[in-house]
């Protein structure tokens, strides 16, 4: 469902930096972290980590998705 529902995200994000225009907003800061959880490794599951592992089978943001993960990795890069 994370795939469908990040469609718009992608097509924003081929004209603009972040969801709502170039700059940074509370949209962004909401939304990429729930986007991030999309995008966790593979190695971070297993069963020393079962909540991992079932977003990792569930959540998983598929391909065609470039500009979602640039996103929400940059936005992530806020929370240092």
């Amino acid at each position: 469902m994370i795939h469908e529902a990040t469609a718009p995200y992608e097509e924003r994000l081929q004209s603009q930096d972040f969801l709502m225009g170039d700059h940074f907003t509370v949209v962004d800061a909401t939304a990429a972290p729930f986007v991030s959880y999309s995008m966790v490794p593979p190695e971070a599951g297993g069963q020393d980590n079962p909540m991992m592992q079932f977003f990792i089978d569930n959540f998983s943001l598929g391909e065609g998705r470039d500009k979602t993960r640039e996103w929400a990795r940059r936005v992530m890069a806020y929370d240092r």
